[in-house]
């Protein structure tokens, strides 16, 4: 029984976490998203003949013996057992006839008495924990799981194996949603709870203890963060609920990551009166690695965060940095490199839309395709020679002059240097969105930025113009002064179905868009280094 169980674990792993689409997603609750989505995608559990998923229906018998039946592999086999032959009242052609057989034969289920089955009839939670713990090769009349007291000795089997993973079984009957969490929860092996302890952490002035994603610096409280895209990843023994303490301005929004795999609740907002957001919720026991990503917002752009510190229920000693990747990625670039720009409803912001978001852009989505380190030194409006001041775009300072500094938008006593002590291996120039300035002026910007990231990285930095993403303004000129400049350049798939920018009306690449340069680039990126 336990290797088909670890059977099963491999298939589920497969299956990842992205759910059918139920009509009734909504309804399912925070605690049971991952459970449901992977028992769905698995085909163990499955919705209604009218799309909806009901998590809050009690739990059938017969719903019941599907999930064991499937859970053991037993539908490979199950034609050959009915269980008409064990009960009168599961006939032939019930839906389940072979499900319910099948657990029968194998004396996970019983009868309710009167040689009855009651497919219909409602399941506790004790009930379903008892036919799992059944399943996975323990013996009920031996441990107790029958007779006066079953009740009890099936929770403490349960708590024993770590198998109550947010479902505290009890007599009451037992919803879908729970059910697919308790026989989800046997597909991991047990966790050791007891080296869990409550309200750990960590503070991030001690640099030690995670890696950053982008351009940030540390100050006595924490570090500090303005440009969309920028990150702390760690990893460390933990369980249940991960918070993040902070210090903002004005809010901002986050995105976080399990283990690669993005939050539940994908868009968080850190306000400017809470001091501190949820970013992880439920976390199974073990070693994870958590990953915070900065989000990009047009009207939070420019807000500072200072990240302070992260707690959560585990243990201290084991929080380390994630390590380096051997391949670092500089984007530099607009609107389209941070993910902003995509507009809705006659150019209104939604506040949950992909492809509105820094995790969506391409940037992102090819530094993963790399497996690289990221920087994402871009903000919307952003030019090489047009500034508010002269006319045109949105951003206060051009490209060249945010390129050196982690807070350029600072008064100048103010403003703190990068300090470059990790060279970039490959810069990503996207340019010609904002600049509608052409001829000479605008290919010797093109060139002193190029020989500014030069002079930054050193000679051997890899430098790729990306243009073609919105407008075809600078088609002619951007490959010839990459030429000239001895540096790539590539034209990628324009437009894609994006909403339009508020200066110029062109579009912006859609979250599609975004995947498709993505795809485009990391392609590309994959033949020169």
């Amino acid at each position: 029984m336990k290797k088909i169980i670890a059977l099963m674990l491999a298939l589920l792993l497969l299956a990842g976490a992205a759910s059918a689409a139920f009509t009734d997603d909504a309804a399912i609750g925070e605690d049971y998203t991952d459970a449901v989505a992977a028992m769905s995608d698995a085909k163990i559990i499955g919705g209604f003949p009218d799309g909806s998923f009901r998590p809050q229906e009690t739990l059938t018998r017969a719903q019941a013996a599907k999930i064991i039946c499937t859970m053991l592999g037993g539908a490979e086999s199950m034609d050959a057992v009915t269980a008409s032959k064990y009960f009168t009242d599961v006939p032939q052609s019930h839906w389940a006839v072979t499900f319910i057989g099948y657990c029968a034969s194998k004396g996970i289920v019983g009868g309710v008495g009167g040689g009855r089955f009651d497919p219909n009839g409602k399941l506790t939670g004790y009930a379903f924990g008892k036919m799992l713990l059944v399943a996975h090769g323990h013996n009920a009349e031996d441990e107790g799981m029958t007779g006066s007291g079953w009740d009890t000795h099936t929770d403490e089997l349960l708590k024993k194996e770590g198998r109550d993973y947010l479902v505290a079984a009890s007599n009451s009957p037992v919803s879908r949603q729970e059910a697919c969490q308790l026989a989800y929860n046997f597909t991991f092996p047990a966790a050791d709870t007891t080296a869990y302890v409550k309200s750990t952490g960590f503070s991030l002035t001690d640099t030690a203890l995670y890696k950053t994603y982008g351009r940030s610096y540390l100050d006595e409280n924490g570090v500090v963060m303005l440009w969309a895209g920028n990150a702390i990843e760690f990893t460390a023994e933990l369980s249940g609920d991960v918070f993040l303490t902070y210090t903002a301005d004005e809010g901002v929004y986050l995105r976080t990551y399990v283990d690669g795999a993005e939050n539940s609740r994908p868009r968080l907002t850190a306000t400017k009166t809470a001091k501190n957001v949820k970013v992880a919720s439920n976390v199974r026991p073990g070693a994870h690695t958590i990953r915070i990503v900065r989000d990009s917002d047009i009207s939070k752009s420019n807000n500072l965060v200072t990240w302070r510190s992260v707690t959560f229920t585990g243990v201290k000693d084991s929080v380390k940095a994630t390590a380096e990747k051997k391949l670092l990625i500089e984007f530099v670039g607009d609107s389209i490199t941070v993910g902003k720009g995509v507009f809705s409803n006659g150019g209104t912001y939604t506040s949950d839309d992909p492809a509105h978001a820094a995790a969506y852009a391409y940037s992102y989505l090819t530094a993963q395709a790399m497996d690289a380190d990221w920087m994402l030194t871009a903000r919307s409006g952003i030019a090489l020679i047009r500034t508010t001041e002269n006319g045109g775009g949105s951003c206060p300072k051009t490209m060249a002059q945010c390129y050196d500094y982690v807070n350029p938008f600072a008064a100048d006593a103010e403003l703190k240097p990068y300090d470059f002590s990790r060279k970039a291996n490959v810069v990503v120039l996207a340019l010609g969105t904002n600049d509608n300035v052409t001829g000479a002026e605008f290919k010797n910007a093109v060139k002193s930025m190029i020989g500014q990231i030069k002079a930054k990285n050193g000679a051997s930095v890899k430098i790729v113009i990306l243009y073609g993403m919105m407008t075809t303004a600078h088609a002619d000129e951007l490959p010839e002064v990459a030429k000239e400049a001895g540096v790539y350049s590539l034209k990628v798939t324009r437009n894609n179905g994006g909403g339009s920018s508020s200066a110029s009306g062109m579009k912006h690449p859609s979250d599609a868009g975004q995947a498709k340069i993505a795809e485009e680039l990391s392609a590309f990126l994959k033949t020169i280094v």
